[in-house]
């Protein structure tokens, strides 16, 4: 092996040990990977950092490997938890193969996002399809809370005006379409793929657990899906910028 590749490869090990470390501080730190919420419930930050690393390392092997640090680091959470909400973690169908999947998504999204950001038309395209896409979600996600259509508008036009205005600032900065396209597509995919595997995995004594407390979860998701998105598009995003930037000085 090569010096120039010597270094190049213990580089990327170091960050990919860096960034599979901060997931599992997170995970284990109170209030900061999961941050509880009433009725033992809780709400996700650790993908942020699954989503930077996988950005700024851009290869499958890495996404899969931070998903399955994310997925394992999940399992043994939700061992020491015993709530509810964590118990149908347990099972490693859910908790450890969607992670793995969302990591290696993520990479694949970002990728997407390059090749479209470097075409004008495009990265137009892209651009209005991500506001379409958040502005639809943030309006049903009020509507299943609040059941109140005007509301639910409002909600959709304000994120609009949002991410509108994201795009507008950061105009110039080539990086930032395809961070954030790559945290919000891995933020969606990781809450369709969980959710799949409950469904798919879940034990019949949980399903009914869950079934009870049917309201209760849904408002959960909601807002969790919420914060994810709004952390996606103000902290992974302008996050991954800073980080790209670093490392191509590194590098």
């Amino acid at each position: 092996m090569k010096k120039t590749n010597l270094k190049a490869t213990i580089f990327r090990l170091t960050l990919l040990s860096m960034f599979g470390a901060i997931i599992v501080a997170m995970t284990f730190i109170p209030y900061v990977g999961y941050i509880t919420i009433p009725f033992g419930l809780s709400i996700t930050t650790v993908h942020i950092i699954v989503i930077l690393g996988a950005i700024s390392l851009n290869s499958y092997s890495c996404g899969l490997i931070l998903g399955a640090v994310w997925g394992v680091s999940c399992l043994l959470y939700a061992m020491a938890n015993g709530t509810a909400d964590a118990a149908i973690f347990l099972d490693p169908r859910i908790s450890i193969i969607p992670r793995m999947i969302v990591g290696v998504l993520v990479v694949a999204f970002y990728r997407l996002a390059l090749l479209a950001n470097k075409h004008k038309l495009t990265d137009i395209l892209l651009k209005v399809l991500t506001i379409a896409a958040v502005s639809a979600f943030a309006g049903l996600l009020c509507q299943n809370i609040s059941h109140i259509t005007v509301a639910s508008v409002i909600v959709g036009i304000v994120v609009a005006i949002l991410f509108v205005s994201l795009f507008f600032f950061f105009e110039k900065n080539k990086e930032y379409m395809p961070s954030l396209f790559a945290a919000l597509c891995g933020t969606f995919s990781n809450t369709a793929l969980v959710l799949t595997a409950i469904n798919i995995f879940g034990g019949g004594a949980m399903v009914d657990l869950f079934g009870a407390i049917k309201n209760i979860f849904s408002v959960a998701i909601a807002l969790n899906g919420t914060v994810e998105i709004l952390a996606a598009a103000i902290i992974a995003a302008p996050c991954g910028i800073a980080i790209q930037k670093a490392l191509s000085k590194l590098r």
